[in-house]
């Protein structure tokens, strides 16, 4: 039977619109729900425990903390002493120890960090680095206490340029960008603290879903432009 563009026109439009109303009936089942979608943005609800993703989603076993006495400990003001409470419950006095601390430094960005020199620690103490290594050694030089301290030390930051007067044209506003895990990992790896965070009533982000570098995801709040548009844009300082 010969069909005619009449009839081929019409097969087509019927199949169309049977096509159209299945997407419709899917997405208001939920199938498929949207949380948020317009032009040029659609943010899906994902299932970060959907079985396509299960092989790739190994079961870890619950990590047991060893018991540990902080003979050392940090104060508010960034000073650290020793903890006199921690040593009557270890039964060691604090004249048969000495202390060291090392600073850490990162190397080249974020790619590495270096441990510097051991010097001798006299606590109580302020060290002006935002991370060292404190270690303390019994007269036999074996290693008592071991642990990693930060803080943000006012005399470690240096400004780079000088900051404009504020005025309305040049408001003095600061833009924080925070790394995080994706919602996805959270659900999945962070149970406890996502507890919490829902007990507190916290903004839950649903689109940031992956987690690419944190500057992918400030440069929309700073150009008011999509990534997408800046591959193709030269900016001055």
């Amino acid at each position: 039977m010969k069909i005619t563009k009449t009839r081929l026109f019409l097969i087509l439009l019927i199949f169309s619109l049977v096509f159209t109303c299945a997407l419709i009936l899917i997405q208001k089942n939920d199938i498929f729900p949207i949380i948020y979608d317009s032009y040029g943005c659609s943010i899906p609800i994902l299932d970060p425990f959907d079985k396509s993703l299960r092989q790739f989603l190994p079961k870890a076993e619950p990590f047991v903390c060893k018991s540990f006495v902080f003979l050392v400990y940090q104060m508010n003001n960034n000073t650290i002493a020793f903890n006199q409470s921690a040593f009557r419950i270890v039964n060691i006095t604090q004249s048969t120890l000495r202390c060291y601390y090392q600073t850490i430094m990162r190397v080249d960005g974020d790619k590495g960090v270096r441990m510097n020199n051991t010097i001798p620690l006299e606590l109580p103490a302020t060290l002006p680095y935002d991370f060292y290594l404190v270690t303390c050694r019994n007269s036999s030089e074996v290693i008592i206490y071991e642990n990693l301290f930060s803080n943000i030390s006012p005399t470690s930051v240096h400004r780079d340029f000088l900051l404009a007067e504020e005025s309305p044209q040049h408001l003095s506003v600061i833009l924080f960008g925070i790394d995080s895990v994706s919602r996805s990992s959270a659900i999945r790896r962070l149970p406890k603290t996502m507890e919490i965070l829902r007990d507190m009533q916290a903004y839950d982000f649903k689109g940031y879903t992956k987690d690419p570098p944190t500057d992918h995801y400030m440069r929309p709040y700073q150009l008011a432009l999509r990534n997408a548009a800046l591959d193709h844009t030269v900016y001055e300082a």
